[in-house]
Parts: structure tokens; C-alpha cells; sequence
């Protein structure tokens, strides 16, 4: 195969590669808190010989698109959207998990958890929990959460950043993990609202989109490399002919 089959190659490896990342995001179109994620590409050049160079295509990595989802309006009181940077900190079988998502629910021991099950940690690292007779719950934007006329307190939902959230691992459900520290969040600047969620941040109109861009490419691609076959093909019938 000469070059320009191996440029293709590399085209059409990469163009899977970013359908993948995109079929991902379309899937998690309605992933409550998911965080989109984006392909990075590369050329690099490869000395063909005869001073001429041939330009690779390469992905290097994805990368996730941290941008705040659509907050919507839910009225139920135990669900919180966070307003600006910041994760939720659960408690889960592996230790500890992040995540945006915070349609909650009430165990039925009176803890405060996801979806999924997991605890949601309060400041001192502690399962929330309330009491049989509680009403009328609160979440105040600082996390706080009281209950009743009276304004008991059942503890504070802890919030936390990260200095580099790219090198957080993304998890099924919209949970992420890192070995990094967990720094506090500027309560000026991040503030939760109740009764609210924050929707995956994906378009699925623009991700639609793109899937139709690369599908394109892809079938390009492929009949570049299918003309290239032919060619080579009817090269090696022609040459044998003449000998």
C-alpha cells in the first residue's frame, strides 16, 4: 500500500474514533449533570524519503466539555442544580464519587441519596439524614439543609472543585473519580438551587449534526480506499500482462 492508502487509514481510524464519542454524547442526551465530551486531533509528519513528508492524521485524546447544562425547574424539594463550578460528593462502594446530578431521593431510613442509591456526604463526610416526622425542606444555596417551621438543621450538602477538571475519569451515570484533592468551592461564585436539576449539557441537534458530517467523511474515506485497491489491482493485472 503506498501513502496515501496509509493517510486514509489514519483518516478513517480517527473518524470511528470520534463517531464513538459521539454516539456516547447522543446517549447521554437525557443523563441528568452529564458533561459532553470532544475529540482532539493531531497531524503528524512522517519522512517519506526523497524529502517529501506525509501528514498522519491522529486523535489524541477526548476531552470534556465542563460547560453549565440548562437548569429546569423540577418543584420537587430534595432535588439541587449547582449554579457554577462544583460537584456533589457521594458515597459509593469504591469510595467516594462526583457528580452534577442532583435529583435526590430519600431512602427509606431517611437518607439523602441518588438515584443509584449512593449516600450524599455532608461537609464532616457524613450520610444526610432525616427524620420520620421532618417537613417542609430547605436547600439553602449554600447547601444547608433545614427542615420544619423551626429551621432544625439536618446538615450541609458539601460541595467541591477540582483544579483541573480534564483529568477527572468519567463513570457510567454521570459520576466522575480522581485521585486529585478536593478543594472547597467559592460560595460566591457556586450556589445551589432547589428545586431544580441541571440537564446534560449535550445538543443532541448539533451532535446529530456532526454524526451526519463524519458518517460523510467516513464513506469518502472508504471510497478513496476502495479506488485505491482498484487501482493497484489493475496495476499489478496490467504489469503481469506485459511480462
Amino acid at each position: 500500500m503506498d501513502n496515501s492508502g496509509y493517510v486514509a487509514l489514519s483518516k478513517e481510524r480517527a473518524l470511528f474514533r470520534q463517531m464513538d464519542v459521539v454516539a456516547n454524547n447522543i446517549a447521554n442526551a437525557d443523563t441528568t449533570g452529564y458533561k459532553s465530551d470532544g475529540m482532539i486531533f493531531e497531524q503528524f509528519l512522517v519522512n517519506a524519503g526523497n524529502h517529501e513528508k506525509v501528514a498522519f492524521t491522529n486523535d489524541v485524546s477526548t476531552y470534556k466539555d465542563m460547560s453549565q447544562g440548562q437548569l429546569v425547574s423540577t418543584y420537587r424539594d430534595l432535588d439541587a442544580a449547582i449554579s457554577g463550578e462544583g460537584f456533589f460528593v457521594v458515597n459509593t462502594p469504591l469510595g467516594p464519587r462526583y457528580t452534577r446530578a442532583g435529583n435526590f431521593v430519600m431512602r427509606s431510613d431517611g437518607a439523602l441519596v441518588t438515584q443509584q442509591g449512593y449516600e450524599v456526604l455532608d461537609e464532616g463526610g457524613q450520610p444526610i439524614v432525616f427524620q420520620e416526622e421532618d417537613s417542609d425542606i430547605v436547600i439553602r444555596e449554600d447547601g444547608t439543609i433545614t427542615v420544619g417551621s423551626t429551621n432544625d438543621e439536618r446538615g450541609k450538602i458539601r460541595l467541591v472543585r477540582f483544579d483541573n477538571p480534564q483529568k477527572l475519569q468519567k463513570l457510567p451515570g454521570g459520576f466522575f473519580k480522581t485521585d486529585d484533592p478536593a478543594l472547597p468551592v467559592d460560595e460566591n461564585e457556586t450556589k445551589l438551587q432547589q428545586g431544580m436539576i441541571e440537564k446534560s449539557n449535550v445538543s443532541s441537534v448539533q451532535e446529530t449534526v456532526n454524526m451526519i458530517k463524519i458518517s460523510r467523511a467516513a464513506g469518502n474515506t472508504g471510497k478513496m480506499l476502495s479506488d485505491l485497491h482498484d487501482l493497484e489491482m489493475r496495476a499489478i493485472d496490467t504489469l503481469g500482462k506485459t511480462q
